[in-house]
């Protein structure tokens, strides 16, 4: 008798197991699996053209696919942050014997030293004057403002504003809470005089009446969640409207140029 084979499961299959087994077993938050899946994935496509099944994946192939993208411009912290993923997809993968043993140790990351990739967002006045140059008087202002203050002042993520809702705000104990984006902590703030006038003003005098529980919504019916696009819009054109120098524009910048002023004020790095 021949024991008939198992089907060996497809790529999109392999990737699919992976990131139910980080959301179900390691409880990983949603922005981190979606991070994951579009970086394996990238590798994924590049290695199905070359590598009939994936059993036959050898550590030159994961060598060349980064040397490519080295290639291609890519910065030493997205390589690093590929080589993190691919390390963890491997682990998973070796543990179901979907490859050979040890390919896992041999991705070996780029050293990106810590500090400087805290210090690649505008400068804290230029930050400022962004803030200072929006008006007050349309919906679309009041709405940015406050998002600008979020980011800038706490150092929130775009997934953190986003996830922000009206019940989010204590204003009688002055306290903000936010569910952290990586590994779906909720931790509460003091509510910062600035930035708690900008909030209340929006939703006192432009945020529409409607059922969405959000605190930022869109500006036009049906109104729903701002999406982080959207949200990169809004500061990324307001930055180049004033000509500030930056090396991406974006809600992570103003978090970048969080971390560099209390750095420079006497905060620690950690």
């Amino acid at each position: 008798l021949i024991v008939a084979q198992e089907p060996k499961p497809s790529f999109q299959n392999l990737l699919s197991q992976f990131l139910n087994d980080m959301h179900t077993h390691r409880g990983l938050a949603l922005e981190t699996i979606r991070s994951y899946r579009s970086r394996v994935l990238a590798f994924l496509n590049w290695l199905q053209p070359r590598c009939a099944e994936f059993s036959s994946v050898r550590p030159l192939d994961i060598e060349e696919f980064l040397e490519a993208k080295r290639s291609d411009g890519w910065a030493r912290s997205s390589v690093a942050a590929h080589c993190h993923a691919l390390r963890t997809f491997f682990g998973y993968a070796e543990r179901q014997g979907w490859c050979p043993s040890g390919l896992q140790r041999s991705i070996c990351s780029p050293r990106v030293p810590r500090i400087s990739e805290n210090l690649n967002g505008p400068e804290w006045e230029d930050v400022r004057r962004v803030i200072a140059s929006i008006g007050s008087t349309k919906p679309s202002d009041l709405r940015a403002k406050a998002m600008f203050l979020l980011f800038s002042i706490y150092g929130f993520r775009s997934a953190e504003v986003r996830a922000l809702t009206l019940e989010d705000i204590d204003w009688r104990r002055e306290t903000i809470t936010v569910r952290r984006a990586k590994r779906g902590m909720t931790q509460q703030f003091p509510l910062q005089g600035e930035v708690g006038d900008a909030i209340a003003l929006y939703l006192q005098k432009m945020r529409p009446r409607c059922s969405c529980r959000n605190v930022f919504v869109t500006l036009n019916p049906p109104y729903r969640p701002v999406l982080g696009h959207s949200m990169a819009s809004i500061i990324g054109l307001r930055m180049k409207k004033l000509g500030i120098a930056a090396k991406q524009f974006g809600p992570h910048m103003l978090r970048h140029a969080c971390a560099t002023q209390l750095l420079r004020t006497g905060s620690s790095l950690k």
